[in-house]
């Protein structure tokens, strides 16, 4: 059996009660926004400002994307997939366009060149290199570093001479050179990334003989020329400090092959590139590899940007681009004696 509510009636004596409960609640009120707690402009509480660190939290959570910052957004992304092992593609990165007066002195990332098919990058983070791997030609078609004051002036550690293939190489199942692809010919295992640049340690040593990092050489280029520009870089690096190096082999379609596919580069390259006095500049070499050759390095100097016409590539495009396009088309003879 449902119940029935008898409704509730409000009589003239609960009208006052009601009116009496509203004037209380004004007064409350009224006495409360003159002691600040409410702002008699507009009705609402004063801002609070906010701790230091707050503001710094919400400056870094809405950052302003320049064309500059999207740009390198996208190349670090490139480099992410490919660390990973996934082709790239065979197109070459077109120079993005910046803008901007000011100079950066380091590079935030360490810029590569073009990583097309059947390359892909191979990241060392022990030896501090990374070099795209050419698995037709079995050695890297560049490898770069960055080589500072203090790798050069650490040589407590011994030449490990223990060559031997690369590890991440087989990981991923690509064809390698061995020792035995070097014996009974006329090539000495030409290093990229020198030993002598990786001596701060026995690990980092030893991972500069990887045969990724080994290309065949004539002697009269290893042990001569390429030796001796090996060594002025490390005393440009010991002048100047942080060094960008990009180096490695001309891999062009129909070159020589030796036992195991590893093919026989025709000339070699070097890409350097520093900030000096707030000013960055640049250098390249392109040396021949054949049995007899020039022992003078400089012979075979040239700007960056005739290296990039030889090559097809784009060095250094990370740099705002007058300070690239400066650093690119010319070679400070005073900088780079």
């Amino acid at each position: 059996m449902k119940k029935h509510h008898t409704p509730r009636r409000i009589n003239k004596e609960n009208h006052l009660k009601v009116i009496i409960v509203l004037l209380c609640v004004v007064i409350v009120l009224g006495v409360l926004s003159r002691r600040g707690v409410w702002s008699s402009r507009g009705g609402k509480q004063p801002a609070t400002p906010l701790p230091p660190q707050v503001e710094v939290v919400q400056a870094i959570q809405k950052p302003q994307k320049t064309q500059a910052t999207r740009s390198r957004i996208e190349r670090t992304t490139q480099r992410s997939v490919s660390g990973s092992g996934e082709r790239l593609s065979s197109k070459s990165p077109e120079k993005s366009r910046r803008a901007g007066s000011s100079t950066p002195t380091r590079i935030e990332h360490l810029e590569y060149p073009s990583c097309s098919q059947p390359e892909f990058l191979v990241v060392h983070p022990t030896g501090r290199y990374t070099l795209c791997y050419d698995t037709t030609y079995r050695q890297a078609a560049w490898l770069a570093y960055v080589l500072t004051r203090a790798d050069v002036r650490t040589t407590g550690v011994e030449r490990s001479n223990r060559f031997r293939r690369d590890p991440e190489i087989l990981k991923r199942g690509w064809p390698s050179a061995s020792d035995e692809h070097y014996k009974g010919g006329p090539f000495d295992r030409g290093h990229l990334l020198p030993s002598a640049d990786r001596r701060r340690n026995v690990s980092e040593n030893r991972e500069t003989f990887y045969f990724s990092n080994i290309s065949p050489q004539y002697p009269a280029v290893n042990r001569g020329v390429w030796k001796s520009l090996e060594e002025q870089v490390r005393q440009w690096a010991d002048r100047y400090d942080s060094l960008y190096v990009v180096t490695g082999p001309e891999l062009v379609p129909g070159l020589a092959r030796r036992a195991g596919g590893v093919g026989v580069p025709r000339r070699y390259f070097k890409a350097l590139l520093v900030c000096r006095q707030g000013r960055w500049e640049a250098v390249a070499f392109l040396i021949p590899n054949t049995p007899k050759v020039a022992k003078d390095f400089q012979t075979y100097r040239m700007t960056v940007d005739q290296l990039e016409s030889v090559l097809g590539a784009d060095f250094f495009y990370q740099l705002p681009d007058e300070q690239e396009n400066r650093a690119e088309s010319r070679v400070d003879t005073l900088v780079w004696r």
